[in-house]
């Protein structure tokens, strides 16, 4: 028998050869860690108490992959310590969430409803999205050390560097517990004519009602909101999802100073804000061009997902393009492939660390909600400049333009050239607004399957039905 051969959508490979994991800032850092570096990091003291105080009897406890392997001994650690001995019959219970259902910087409150539970115990690096009001949260971001004198010597290799007369800090989660301590030691050192400012992680309570000021679960300065040149020192780690947001979301940031407190070095550079953005301006120009839109759901735990469904569908309406809405948990190459022959263009609905910073390898482009917003909303501008955001939430109760003039607006696409024309609705099909016409969604209309033989020819297809084997998988009838 000749062996088939694949063809252009058919691959040898298994899906697992295509996946690639979720890159946790923490990977390779936590081999080891002692009995008390196990206290300190999850904070068992204050999490057990939290636990005890609490009304909650169901309490999950969620652990990125590179802190799974500490999730028994922590989960032992913290029952031993939440029973209560004046009521021994009220008993509390603990699950341990793994494998999220999107990303583990994100609560995954879909896991923790399968197990009944009414509280939730967040370990590790989130990206602080206003989470729904459905479980009460605790974060635990964990403690590492800064290696403070480390750092001051290393500053002072750069300080000569820093060019601009304003200098902000931004710290990973489990470094941010000596940012005091970090802002010191950049006070002494720095002249005095530079102002310090510090983007802090806010208090629970500002986390979730003040919001105002906070992106990225971080409090911005005076100096950023005004756009004004700075200086960036970030403490943190090399992979940390939190920097190259930061970098695109303030291109003010002129330079880059980036500290590693693990293996305790530094890094200078100037930072490409300005060209990354460009780039994102081309997936705007894209996403006008599209005729077919998919939306791909990345996150059901962020507050106001639904009413950001809700606006691309009016945005898509008005734009008089077609919308998918797809849901397939995490992303990857090979799931968002199956639909790359019917979609056009994907818009990514996620947290702000879930956007696709590079869609190269995907087979059609990956946009995020920010720029679907500039591309479908007329009343929305963006020049590649300041103003670009990883948070859907600031612009859901803005207002969609939907009145089309009554001669024809055209535009030309920077891409192919041609020009885009907008006509009214009701001039499309149908005799006039009110008319009747059959719906016809068109995803399955030019769609056939013959199997998962791809070798089967055109003169072999049939769809007479016959009678399949039988038996069991040691040995089926027919053999």
């Amino acid at each position: 028998m000749t062996e088939s051969v694949p063809g252009p959508f058919f691959t040898t490979a298994t899906p697992t050869d295509h996946i690639q994991d979720e890159q946790s800032p923490y990977t390779g850092y936590f081999e080891s860690l002692s009995e008390n570096d196990i206290h300190l990091f999850f904070e068992i003291e204050a999490t057990s108490e939290w636990i005890r105080n609490s009304n909650h009897q169901r309490i999950a406890l969620q652990f990125p992959d590179s802190l799974l392997p500490y999730s028994k001994r922590v989960t032992k650690l913290i029952e031993s310590k939440i029973g209560d001995d004046e009521n021994p019959e009220i008993v509390k219970k603990t699950f341990v969430l793994a494998d999220t259902t999107y990303r583990s910087c994100c609560v995954d409150e879909v896991a923790a409803a399968h197990a009944n539970c009414t509280a939730l115990v967040h370990f590790g690096e989130a990206c602080h999205s206003a989470p729904t009001d459905k479980i009460d949260v605790k974060f635990v971001l964990g403690n590492l050390p800064t290696f403070i004198d480390e750092f001051r010597v290393k500053l002072k290799e750069i300080v000569n560097e820093l060019s601009t007369d304003h200098i902000v800090l931004l710290m990973d989660s489990c470094f941010a517990h000596e940012q005091e301590k970090v802002v010191a030691v950049i006070e002494e050192i720095v002249p005095p004519t530079k102002k310090v400012s510090c983007a802090s992680l806010p208090s629970e309570e500002n986390l979730k009602e003040h919001r105002k000021n906070v992106y990225l679960g971080r409090e911005i300065s005076a100096a950023l909101r005004d756009n004004l040149p700075a200086d960036l020192i970030f403490c943190g780690f090399p992979n940390s999802p939190l920097l190259p947001i930061w970098l695109l979301s303030y291109p003010s940031c002129m330079t880059v100073t980036h500290y590693n407190p693990m293996d305790k070095s530094i890094q200078h550079e100037n930072t490409r804000s300005s060209r990354l953005l460009r780039k994102r301006l081309f997936l705007v120009e894209k996403l006008k061009d599209a005729d077919t839109v998919g939306l791909v759901v990345g996150s059901v735990g962020v507050d106001k997902h639904r009413e950001a469904v809700k606006r691309m569908r009016e945005l898509c309406k008005a734009a008089g393009k077609k919308i998918y809405v797809i849901s397939v948990g995490k992303i990857n190459v090979p799931k968002l492939s199956n639909f790359s022959t019917d979609i056009d263009v994907f818009v990514l609905l996620s947290c702000p660390f879930g956007v696709v910073l590079d869609s190269s390898d995907y087979f059609r482009p990956v946009v995020s909600f920010f720029e679907a917003e500039i591309a479908l909303n007329p009343s929305k501008t963006w020049a590649a400049d300041f103003g670009w955001s990883a948070e859907f939430a600031a612009f859901l109760e803005d207002k969609i333009e939907t009145e089309v003039p009554e001669v024809d607006v055209g535009d030309f696409s920077l891409i192919s050239g041609k020009v885009r024309v907008v006509t009214k609705e009701d001039e499309k099909e149908g005799d006039g607004p009110r008319s009747i016409a059959i719906y016809n969604p068109g995803y399955c209309n030019d769609r056939t399957w013959k199997g998962l033989d791809d070798g089967i020819t055109a003169s072999e297809d049939s769809t007479t039905v016959t009678e399949g084997r039988s038996g069991i998988a040691q040995g089926y009838s027919g053999k």
